[in-house]
């Protein structure tokens, strides 16, 4: 027991000196908050007290007029003689410092945030491009290279290309995909990859899948599910007299391979026959980065979105309805009133006919509004998943939309690997008509405040990463018939297959745990290497998305099926207690065992 109290003693000295550079000291607490890459921070929390544990509670601001939160807190119960680490993330610009509320008391003196880790802090407002740098990216001058820098000049002859160098060791980087996921690229040596820890080279992975770009200098050699999956070209779009932009096809270096992983790129370079590569080969590897991260079109007002998105029929104030009803309050509280009144010499009743007739209009507005939508939310959900089958990985992309008579009370929630990005007509719109968004990461993503507010919907488009078992079961019988279990979760609507010959099979209407039989289709697959990178790079997933289901063959590949759902079990509900629930997913599944026509 001695031994082991030293131990535990010796721990603790070693997480204090740890967090002792940079700590604000707050009595028996001290905080630190580092900055890991430019949207993940890492809160480390050490309570010196032996015998009174504190509820410590760390918030990050952003600006007023952030299209993402506010405010980001977390909070954690540190124990007595315990030193803790916490991840948090936000969006948006930040304050130079980070508030602290201990036990529920605001501590006024804020922690300043450590930026030591990086050399830079980018902007996406700034450059168009924005990539994370590796130490040894950064070390072999890749990036001041004439070629390089040359190549990442616009049409102007502006650079549009800034970056962060992120100098730490690999097993320090960050094993969390949205740590990545604000960036259009990640550029990392192949030993650094190599090197990398499981959850860190996994989170990179799953950036990539999820639309990201990484660019590998060194050999490496890709996934096998993605190797058909290679580009030689790339489509450039150039500037003209300063009003249309034409597009090209530029090809790609003979010493880069380029690969579309899931919705994502990847570019292997080989170290040796880096600095040959020109620049107008690095222009045309730059515009592969082209809609890493979630953009999409411009909206004018919540109307044009629900054109786009209907989560309820119709948006709007019943002006027809309401002139009519004030109307018929003036008439009856004022002439037709005093009329009766006089009639019956009793005009001091004003004094409860008026209160009365007014009480029985807003009630009667009320009674309308309650009536006509209910008081219960409605939801609507549209994704596409792609499943890979061998690394039990799961990448969706879609949209999702809330609409509720009433504020609700819990907000929304949603898991840790769940990216969202608020679809709004312009910037600031939430500040003006909701005040300050606020999540909460103490348990999961809860967006608990200013998000949705009563009769106004709310429109998110969204990406996630997560390990998933659900499964298509392939079955092929001696006579070359094909079967399939459905083990996704949901009723299949429709069902294409491709075997690894790239005959198409189909069929419809199989319930979630049933067994059906595949039927040969008319289909013929188109080659298109580049389909579900096409997709996510899209400003309309929505139209997409209706692409994908209207034309299975131009994205289906050998080995791969598409199924077409009516709900999706890879989507979080978000809001409880919702009476009406609409959804629509596609599954494009890479299956664990790649079929081959007649075996």
């Amino acid at each position: 027991m001695k031994q082991f109290a030293l131990f535990f003693a010796a721990l603790l000295c070693a997480s204090l000196m740890a967090v002792s550079a940079n700590a604000t000291d707050y009595d028996d607490i001290s905080v630190r908050v580092e900055a890991v890459t430019g949207d993940e921070y890492r809160v480390m929390i050490v309570n010196r007290s032996h015998a009174k544990s504190h509820l410590v509670t760390v918030e990050i601001y952003a600006g007023p007029y952030s299209n993402k939160a506010n405010v980001v807190r977390r909070t954690i119960e540190s124990a007595p003689s315990s030193a803790a680490t916490v991840t948090m993330f936000k969006g948006g610009d930040i304050v130079a410092g980070a508030g602290v509320l201990i036990d529920g008391v605001d501590q006024r003196v804020a922690t300043p945030i450590d930026l030591s880790r990086t050399n830079a802090w980018v902007r996406h407002s700034i450059n168009r491009f924005q990539l994370l740098v590796s130490g040894d990216v950064e070390t072999i001058g890749l990036m001041n290279a004439a070629a390089v820098d040359q190549g990442f000049k616009d049409s102007g002859g502006e650079n549009d290309v800034s970056y962060l160098t992120y100098k730490s060791p690999m097993p320090e980087w960050s094993g969390n995909w949205l740590s990545y996921s604000g960036y259009d690229a990640v550029i990392i040596s192949a030993d650094e990859l190599r090197l990398a820890p499981d959850v860190v080279s996994s989170a990179l992975w799953r950036y990539v899948e999820c639309g990201g770009s990484m660019v590998i200098i060194g050999d490496w050699e890709i996934p096998g599910q993605w190797r058909s999956r290679r580009v030689k070209s790339v489509e450039v779009e150039e500037e003209k007299s300063g009003v249309a932009w034409k597009k090209f096809s530029q090809p790609l270096p003979e010493a880069a391979q380029n690969y579309n992983v899931g919705f994502g790129n990847v570019t292997i370079i080989d170290a040796a026959g880096v600095k040959s590569i020109l620049p107008e080969q690095w222009g045309a590897i730059k515009f592969g980065w082209k809609g890493s991260h979630t953009g999409g079109k411009a909206y004018r007002d919540i109307v044009d979105i629900n054109k786009d998105f209907p989560v309820i029929e119709r948006i709007g104030i019943p002006v027809r309805g309401l002139f009519v009803l004030m109307f018929m309050f003036v008439i009856v509280i004022g002439p037709i009133n005093l009329i009766w009144l006089a009639r019956r010499r009793r005009k001091i009743w004003m004094l409860w006919t008026v209160p009365a007739i007014a009480l029985v209009t807003c009630l009667t507005v009320t009674g309308f509004a309650l009536f006509s939508e209910g008081v219960s939310a409605m939801s609507r959900a549209e994704s596409f998943t792609i499943l890979d089958e061998s690394s039990h990985r799961a990448s969706t992309i879609g949209w999702m939309a809330f609409y509720a008579p009433l504020t609700p009370s819990e907000g929304l929630h949603f898991s840790y690997d769940t990216e969202l990005t608020s679809v709004t007509p312009e910037v600031g719109y939430s500040f003006r008509r909701g005040g300050n968004r606020t999540i909460d990461l103490s348990n999961d993503q809860h967006l608990d405040s200013g998000w949705i507010m009563a009769r106004v919907p709310v429109y998110f488009k969204y990406r996630k990463s997560e390990t998933r078992r659900e499964r298509l079961t392939i079955r092929q019988e001696g006579d070359g018939a094909i079967s399939v279990v459905n083990v996704l979760g949901a009723d299949i609507r429709e069902l294409w297959l491709a075997d690894r010959n790239g005959k198409v099979y189909s069929a419809s209407r199989i319930r979630a745990g049933a067994e059906a039989k595949l039927s040969p289709s008319p289909l013929t697959l188109v080659e298109n290497k580049a389909g579900l990178r096409e997709l996510f790079t899209a400003d309309d997933w929505l139209g997409k998305m209706k692409e994908v289901d209207a034309n299975p063959q131009r994205f289906l590949a050998p080995g791969c099926y598409l199924a077409k759902l009516d709900a999706s079990p890879f989507v979080e509900e978000g809001l409880k207690n919702v009476a009406t629930r609409k959804g629509r997913a596609l599954v494009y599944g890479i299956s664990a065992p790649i079929l081959e026509a007649g075996r």
